[in-house]
């Protein structure tokens, strides 16, 4: 065979994703556009044909959920490129774990991992320990800016401070001022103490929110009427029902500020929901009644269904099946021929699956059917009020009985796992075994804490005179909006079962804040 004429085929140079990452940490905060360069001039000197470059920007690199590093990841495994390069070797990741499975990936499927900044032959032994040892250096960098910001937040902690010195809506955040800087308030040096002062134009707006929401009105009312005033959030937003959601639960209207409870120990502070509250070196907007009392309401309201917590009807979240014990919810039918929206209550079991033999009963009916005892109560002589005020006394004797009872063994509780975490810091309780006493120990802390707050539900329902409350329902419930119907109904029903037989007859049973059962 004749060979003098054939060329070797030149090798097609490997296709590249650049891929940049700028973090959320200032230490690390690369510009996208030096990254950028450096990656295309790397390409350029090795004659790489750079496809496209992926940014992950504000992204921290403590793990791998990175959009931008997956899609990375996903063009190498796809075959759209052979290469993935970055700027330095920690733009990729500096999580341990991470960096092992994510590097595995492209490496098992014969692309490469190399960087614009630091020459490293990842081909050789010599270059994956060079390689290894760069991403350990990045994990430890990691490790101790995140050391510094914890001493950082604990210290501010302990001054009584948040974890940062942004705006807080209701407060005016006085900075330290220097020779060459001024505070934020435009105070000269040595004019004010750094801290948080209350703001005369937004300090009572604040107080409004919490008033309103205990008040019985939702998120997204609140955003509403605050936007409706012209008041925007610190950072010149518009509220929303999220931020209003956010603001409130801080808890720093009420001088507290809120950390991550130390007893979880969950890797996500940040988003976890386990809090503490602890005292702020800043002066409260609203009292301390004011703020338990939302406590205890956001607790209550946050098992409810949307409709339940912005209620439409009054009798939203009161009303249950009396065949399966399930909730009954509003429809809307054909009534002689018209559709009237909300017109019937309909078991939610039965309506969704048929898993109940059904109840269901028109809305009208059954709000009249309510009206007329609420009128009942509110007409009853001085005789019959004072055998109610004696059923409502023995119900709070109850819940108070109830309470001390809780609030010994919520004392037990701390104080075994108090001597749980002795014993195990002696070595005398193997760490297998300490976690899974300790779960069960918070378990039963949270069941505790979580009666506690019913019982103070309760009793704040036993709060008012219950011919008090019924006057006023009856007076005004031809104007009062639903969400205010159904809080006051709240101090005076528990909860309605109603069982529908056919033929528009039902069983309606009612049952009262104070333990008597009504048939209706």
């Amino acid at each position: 065979m004749n060979t003098a004429r054939l060329h070797a085929v030149p090798e097609e140079p490997p296709r590249v994703v650049g891929y940049v990452r700028v973090s959320t940490a200032r230490e690390e905060m690369i510009s996208p556009e030096l990254q950028r360069a450096a990656i295309e001039d790397y390409c350029t000197r090795r004659g790489y044909i750079l496809d496209e470059v992926i940014e992950d920007l504000d992204a921290t690199g403590r793990n791998f959920t990175r959009k931008g590093v997956q899609k990375a990841i996903e063009r190498v495994e796809n075959s759209g490129a052979a290469v993935v390069v970055v700027w330095k070797f920690s733009r990729f990741g500096r999580d341990r774990k991470g960096w092992a499975i994510n590097l595995d990936r492209v490496e098992s499927v014969g692309g490469r991992l190399e960087s614009a900044t630091e020459d490293v032959d990842a081909s050789t032994s010599t270059g994956r320990f060079t390689r290894g040892m760069l991403s350990e250096i990045a994990a430890w960098e990691s490790e101790r800016i995140g050391d510094q910001w914890r001493e950082a937040h604990e210290r501010r902690v302990k001054m009584g401070l948040p974890h940062d010195g942004r705006d807080r809506f209701g407060y005016l955040y006085h900075r330290r001022a220097t020779a060459a800087v001024s505070c934020a308030q435009g105070c000269a040096l040595g004019e004010c103490e750094p801290g948080y002062v209350i703001d005369p134009e937004t300090a009572p707006f604040a107080a409004e929110m919490y008033e309103r929401y205990n008040g019985g009105q939702s998120h997204r009312a609140i955003a509403i009427w605050l936007n409706s005033q012209g008041i925007k959030t610190t950072v010149d937003k518009w509220w929303t029902d999220r931020t209003v959601r956010k603001y409130l639960a801080t808890g720093f209207a009420a001088g507290k500020i809120r950390v991550h409870d130390r007893v979880c120990k969950c890797k996500s502070p940040q988003t976890c929901e386990r809090n503490a509250y602890l005292p702020g070196a800043h002066k409260p907007i609203i009292d301390e009644k004011v703020w338990e009392f939302f406590q205890r309401n956001r607790n209550r309201r946050a098992k409810l269904a949307p409709r339940v917590e912005t209620p439409v009807y009054p009798l939203s979240g009161l009303l249950l099946c009396g065949r399966c014990d399930g909730p009954l919810n509003c429809h809307g039918i054909k009534h002689h021929g018209v559709y009237k929206q909300g017109y019937m209550y309909y078991c939610a079991r039965y309506h969704r699956a048929r898993l109940c033999e059904g109840t269901w009963i028109a809305r009208p009916r059954l709000e009249s059917l309510i009206l007329d005892w609420i009128e009942e109560v509110a007409a009853v002589d001085v005789n019959t009020k004072a055998e109610l005020m004696t059923a409502r006394a023995a119900a709070r004797t109850a819940a108070d009985a109830g309470r001390k009872r809780l609030l010994r063994e919520g004392q037990q509780l701390a104080k075994a796992l108090t001597q749980l975490t002795v014993d195990r810091a002696k070595g005398l309780v193997p760490e297998a075994a300490y976690r899974e006493a300790r779960d069960e120990l918070v378990a039963d802390q949270e069941r505790v804490q979580n009666a506690l707050e019913s019982l103070a539900d309760e009793k704040d329902r036993l709060a008012d005179p219950p011919v008090r409350v019924a006057r006023d329902l009856v007076k005004r419930w031809p104007t009062l909006p639903p969400a205010v119907r159904r809080d006051l109904l709240s101090k005076l029903v528990k909860q309605v079962t109603v069982t529908s037989h056919g033929q528009g007859t039902a069983d309606v049973e009612l049952l009262t804040t104070w333990g008597e059962v009504v048939s209706l």
